[in-house]
């Protein structure tokens, strides 16, 4: 005799399974709403409705359009520790022969551009090392200084390097700033200058660069400031700023990503901190997330660098 088949045990089987799949499915999404909903780990603050407006001279030569922008206070870096200062001329002039020393200049700052793609540098000199270079540099080239900019094509040597491309003198901010090159040198010079006398819209208008200053304190001492209007490190973002500043006796080096909502930026927390290791702090302000790595005092020289 057949022995009889007993059904309720597959029924039993069916039922054990679909609950096991059930709980399953319970835990992973029970688990996934934890980790999509988890805190960030980090202090979370909101940006102001309206940031305050900033002044700064290196802004003014700076149009919106940038492609990167890096500034080097020598004033505040030579009151803090005289031995940061580079030692190196910033320019040497080949006709005449004069050159701009550190002991000359108040701060130095580089722009790229894209459209032309070319590099405008400058240097903002005292009132007295502006009249001791710029004097005899208008005399060689038979020109009048007078309040207005004053351009020409010039030889210059940089690190060791020669060059041939566009000069200006601007005796109003008493600047000396080169680009490198034939038409490209003045096509980026001449947007600098149009954006130093209101023609073009300066850095300063953009929304986002006053929301980042706010964020690194730039109404305080910065020793070096620079600026990616691109996607840096992190590469979900689309803007980086770094600032160094002295705090105390200990140099502060702070980075801050733009993102394109402050959800995105919540959910590129653990990228950023993975993407600066050197980082022991990070905040996150609306759509920008923060990160600052502390320097000892005695390694300036280096950390102002970083701004590229």
């Amino acid at each position: 005799m057949a022995p009889r088949v007993i059904r309720r045990r597959k029924k039993n089987g069916r039922i054990f399974i679909i609950s096991f799949v059930v709980t399953l499915a319970l835990l992973l999404g029970a688990t996934a709403f934890v980790i999509l909903n988890r805190p960030t780990g980090i202090p979370t603050y909101h940006l102001p409705a309206q940031v305050p407006s900033y002044q700064a001279a290196w802004a003014k030569y700076v149009p919106e359009d940038f492609v990167q922008l890096s500034i080097i206070n020598y004033t505040m870096i030579r009151q803090l520790n005289a031995s940061a200062v580079p030692t190196t001329n910033l320019l040497d002039l080949i006709k005449p022969n004069i050159s701009v020393t550190p002991d000359m200049v108040k701060a130095e700052e580089n722009i790229q551009f894209q459209a032309p793609n070319a590099t405008v540098s400058l240097v903002f000199l005292t009132s007295s090392a502006f009249s001791q270079f710029a004097a005899p540099v208008a005399d060689a080239y038979g020109l009048s200084l007078t309040g207005k900019p004053l351009t020409f094509i010039s030889d210059v040597s940089i690190s060791g390097l020669d060059y041939t491309g566009w000069m200006a003198l601007v005796p109003g901010d008493h600047v000396v700033a080169f680009a490198n090159g034939d038409n490209l040198g003045i096509g980026a010079l001449n947007e600098s200058l149009e954006a130093a006398n209101g023609t073009l819209a300066n850095v300063l208008q953009r929304t986002d660069v006053r929301q980042s200053l706010y964020v690194v304190n730039a109404s305080g001492p910065l020793l070096s400031l620079g600026i990616q209007n691109y996607a840096g490190l992190v590469q979900s973002g689309n803007m980086t700023m770094i600032s160094v500043t002295d705090v105390a006796g200990t140099i502060h080096v702070t980075y801050v990503v733009k993102f394109v909502s402050s959800e995105v930026a919540k959910a590129q927390t653990s990228y950023m901190k993975s993407a600066y290791l050197s980082a022991t702090t990070f905040a996150q302000y609306d759509q920008y997330l923060e990160a600052t790595q502390y320097q000892p005092f005695s390694d300036m020289s280096g950390a102002v660098r970083f701004v590229g």
